[in-house]
């Protein structure tokens, strides 16, 4: 589950059909499970407005293990090139479909 959010102000607020944005959540710490290594998880967000110029958003995650270990997956993925050993989480966007307004 998700334990803490830090919010954090933008340098410049987001106008939307709901109001103005002024913050946004810069870090979600998630605890009470475990993932054994070379494992995986889902972890979900639900977020918006989201940015319409990119197709793509990038996170830097620290995950920590049960021997107190941690692994920082923040390096980038670069197009044609390797995969890197840590690579930060991805978030593909697109364009909502089946008539969806958000």
């Amino acid at each position: 589950y998700v334990d803490r959010m830090v919010l954090s102000a933008l340098a410049q607020p987001i106008k939307t059909e709901f109001g103005e944005v002024t913050e946004t959540i810069s870090k979600i710490t998630w605890t009470g499970g475990q993932i054994p290594p070379g494992g995986y998880d889902l972890f979900t967000v639900r977020a918006g407005p989201l940015p319409k110029n990119v197709n793509q958003l990038e996170f830097q995650a620290s995950q920590t293990y049960s021997d107190d270990e941690v692994v920082q997956w923040i390096e980038p993925t670069v197009k044609g090139g390797d995969e890197p050993e840590h690579p930060a989480p991805v978030l593909k966007l697109r364009k909502a479909s089946g008539g969806a307004s958000h």
